[in-house]
């Protein structure tokens, strides 16, 4: 009898190692789904931040005509000059117009005969899209439009608003921008190598058709999510899946494994720390600049939303480097990269522990002071950030003068929302680095 029940102890363990497995396989398939759920909303949301903030960085190089139109009491000159910095500030604009009264009067570059416009011309939804008059109150993107080139293009237009005429509209500018452009710092290609499959539709407000975009070369979807994302007065569709073709085989090695080994709990902490991992992983590509270790452009607006929704008083510094583009081209990006860094590290120790500073661009920094503060307190700031960083830094063997020109604005003195403050301070950083411009040149 006892032999018996000997004999029957390796069936028992193999049935009780099976239901175990069982068990595991089923638990890992609902977490399974739950990660692949979870990576699906963040790198979403990583990748639309990541175009949001490449659009607001052209519109707030359309916002800059409003101030040179302030400094020439209602008129444009030097249109050429300014249209070429601005168009070497930001990659991807293929040319830019100023319409006073909805009127395009100025173009750059002048010769608008090449082939993509020519392309343009043709198109009857560009010329719908162009001939409709803008939004007197906010930004608009059409497109996309097929270049001759067989390029994707998107024409963006903002209302400008004659400063000496308190709310009255001057009429806009607008660009012609690459698609490219729009994508930049977004892998799609890496996204594809790790089996992301994607389908990205525009829903164009003029039209109201849904205008195919970009897809991955793959498109064969197994488990997608659909995601509706607003993109100033579009919205954008993206359909976006991942299958990994070995996923099966992985999931048999963890039964063998369960079965011979009997390790179910060691399988199941290892699978939970290896969630916990990769969620922190996520965080930290999300939430982190890579270069610097300050927090990115999509923490600060996170952050922006938060202090929004909770009513609290809190204001905005928006910091650039001057003629931080000379020292790449005479240097070489790695210096630049360094200076960067320590900047950065300097940053950190000019403010208090509950105020952080944000990498947002390039060369473009933002700190956010929380609480209600008074001007003298920023101008403060303003002035402790100069000291530390207006001085000869080392690097290697180079001796580097860095300079910064700084603006600041403050929830409910001088905007009701972020977004108003974030350009009040910008525009106020745009006049103080005119003025020290203006102050080397006569010195």
């Amino acid at each position: 009898m006892v032999k018996k029940i000997k004999q029957k102890i390796p069936l028992i363990v193999l049935i009780a190692a099976l239901g175990v497995a069982a068990v595991i396989i089923v638990t890992m398939e609902k977490n399974g789904n739950k990660d692949k759920q979870a990576r699906l909303v963040y790198t979403t949301e990583s990748v639309m931040t990541k175009i949001n903030a490449n659009i607001n960085n052209y519109l707030r190089i359309l916002d800059i005509w409003e101030t040179l139109i302030l400094q020439d009491d209602g008129k444009i000159s030097d249109f050429e000059k300014a249209s070429t910095v601005l168009a070497d500030k930001l990659k991807g604009i293929h040319s830019i117009a100023i319409a006073p009264g909805d009127v395009p009067k100025y173009f750059f570059p002048k010769d608008q005969n090449d082939i993509v416009l020519q392309n343009l011309d043709t198109d009857k939804s560009f010329q719908e899209a162009f001939n409709t008059r803008p939004n007197k109150t906010n930004p608009s993107l059409n497109g996309p439009f097929t270049g001759k080139d067989n390029k994707k293009y998107f024409l963006m237009r903002n209302p400008l608003n004659d400063p000496a005429k308190t709310g009255r509209y001057w009429g806009y500018a607008g660009i012609i921008i690459s698609s490219d452009a729009i994508f930049d710092g977004i892998n799609l290609e890496g996204m594809e190598k790790h089996g992301y499959k994607f389908d990205l539709s525009v829903i164009d407000s003029t039209s109201i058709n849904i205008v195919p975009f970009i897809k991955s070369k793959s498109q064969k979807f197994c488990d997608p999510q659909e995601f509706t994302i607003p993109i100033l007065n579009q919205y954008w569709v993206l359909k976006i899946d991942q299958f990994m073709t070995h996923q099966r085989a992985y999931l048999a090695v963890k039964i063998i494994i369960a079965i011979l080994l009997s390790v179910f709990a060691s399988l199941l902490s290892s699978m939970l720390m290896n969630i916990r991992e990769r969620n922190k992983e996520l965080e930290k590509l999300t939430y982190i600049d890579e270069l610097t270790g300050l927090s990115n452009s999509r923490k600060y607006q996170q952050t922006l939303d938060c202090l929004q929704k909770e009513g609290s008083p809190y204001g905005i510094i928006y910091l650039d480097l001057n003629n931080f583009k000379t020292v790449n081209d005479t240097y070489g990006h790695k210096i630049g990269n360094e200076l960067l860094k320590i900047i950065a590290n300097l940053l950190k120790n000019c403010v208090r522990d509950k105020d952080k500073p944000y990498r947002i661009g390039g060369d473009e920094f933002a700190l956010i002071i929380n609480g209600a503060q008074s001007e003298e307190t920023y101008k403060a700031i303003i002035k402790r950030i100069e000291n530390s960083i207006e001085r000869t830094i080392i690097i290697g063997s180079l001796k580097i003068t860095p300079g910064i020109s700084a603006g600041y604005a403050r929830i409910f003195e001088d905007g009701g929302t972020s977004a108003e403050i974030e350009r009040i301070a910008e525009k106020s950083m745009y006049a103080e680095k005119k003025r020290k411009k203006a102050e080397r040149k006569f010195n």
